[in-house]
């Protein structure tokens, strides 16, 4: 949690998941509530949030190689969706 001080002040919970894309310079990053955090990590700034209230605990999150959305698998069933930003 200390290492994302840097990006996110207000972080409260230990990150589930973390990715980068590095063609749009940006950090992903996935809460076991559900919350997903976009960050612009050049810009050291969170550029957008979501509670995911209704699909269960985000397990893994990955940027999607060929698109800018990313694809999220949930814990329980691994059953994949996709979620664009």
């Amino acid at each position: 949690l200390c290492c994302f001080k840097w990006l996110d002040e207000t972080a409260r919970l230990t990150p589930s998941s973390i990715d980068y894309n590095k063609s749009f310079d940006q950090i992903s990053t996935s809460h076991l509530n559900g919350t997903v955090k976009i960050y612009n990590a050049s810009q050291y700034s969170l550029s957008y949030q979501y509670v995911f209230s209704n699909h269960g605990v985000l397990h893994q999150l990955k940027w999607n190689p060929t698109e800018s959305n990313l694809v999220y698998k949930k814990k329980q069933h691994n059953t994949p969706f996709q979620f664009q930003f």
